[in-house]
């Protein structure tokens, strides 16, 4: 991943019902919902880091994508790249483990669908037709957009 910028985004406590907020990552939200790479969780007292690969929100807990790293209680972030709990359950975001189905992870950065789509978090890879992955972190088209963030939706040609 070149250019890869560490994106610190703390997610405001949600007051009440949480929701997410639109893909952007850089988007807060104005009344405690989470932005943009929420996956769906909620944090029921301390909220995590959107995007923060490695880095620790204030109150030591993890932040969503911490890519490996373990929580003091041993459990796994949410995106903890390949590895597996200790139940030998998949870790969230598995990244290029496919389910017993053969659909792919939720997170399977890199890897494409059968039929050429992106997956959902690619970080840093291009499809074949130059297309950014759908979360580039930090990384910027050749036309200088930032990539989208907006998982489940396939990158159509040339857009960041």
């Amino acid at each position: 991943m070149r250019n890869l910028s560490i994106l610190a985004l703390i997610a405001a406590t949600a007051t009440a019902a949480p929701a997410l907020a639109g893909y952007d990552i850089d988007d807060r939200t104005e009344n405690g919902v989470y932005s943009a790479l929420d996956l769906g969780d909620r944090a029921e007292d301390n909220t995590f880091a959107q995007v923060d690969l490695g880095d620790r929100a204030e109150d030591n807990t993890f932040a969503q994508v911490d890519l490996g790293d373990r929580a003091e209680d041993n459990t796994f972030a949410q995106v903890d790249l390949g590895d597996r709990a200790e139940d030998n359950t998949f870790a969230q975001v598995d990244l290029g483990d496919r389910a017993e189905d053969n659909t792919f992870a939720q997170v399977d950065l890199g890897d494409r669908a059968e039929d050429n789509t992106f997956a959902q978090v690619d970080l840093g890879d291009r499809a074949e037709d130059n297309t950014f992955a759908q979360v580039d972190l930090g990384d910027r088209a050749e036309d200088n957009t930032f990539a989208q963030v907006d998982l489940g939706d396939r990158a159509e040609r040339l857009i960041g």
